[in-house]
């Protein structure tokens, strides 16, 4: 946030000193007085912050997923054996994350052989296809 903002003058100023700043403590202290100076803050002055983590930590997750992609493809195996909603729910979050890992990877042919694969042993389950169909990782099937 700006060092010059000041409660009415700029849009800069933290959530956190207005919520912690109330009544006469925010008057008394230094953002209370609003100048032309302070009323003219630019957005500019507050620096960008870097690529989030959460960014830079997907993108390590996806490249080590890709590293380790055969056994997360069993595990998927072992997860759709248990048969509930559940395990269901749970390998089309790792098949959406292993979709993501080779399309970062520009492997997109390889997911769909493994995922190919993965539906000779699990096809007929119309849970998992319906699934995978509303996620769009499988194209609806012809009847």
């Amino acid at each position: 946030a700006c060092a010059r903002a000041s409660w009415r003058g700029c849009k800069n100023v933290h959530r956190s000193q207005q919520n912690y700043l109330h009544g006469a403590q925010w008057r008394k202290s230094t953002h209370s007085v609003v100048t032309p100076e302070t009323r003219d803050c630019s957005v500019s002055s507050v620096p960008k912050p870097p690529r989030s983590r959460a960014v830079n930590g997907r993108a390590a997750f996806l490249e080590k997923l890709v590293a380790t992609a055969d056994a997360a493809w069993a595990d998927i195996d072992v997860t759709q054996q248990r048969g509930t909603g559940g395990a269901y729910d749970q390998a089309l979050r790792s098949v959406q994350d292993l979709s993501d890992a080779y399309a970062a990877a520009n492997s997109e042919d390889k997911f769909r052989e493994a995922l190919a694969h993965l539906m000779a042993g699990h096809g007929a389950r119309k849970a998992w296809v319906d699934r995978l169909t509303k996620a769009q990782l499988l194209m609806a099937p012809l009847i």
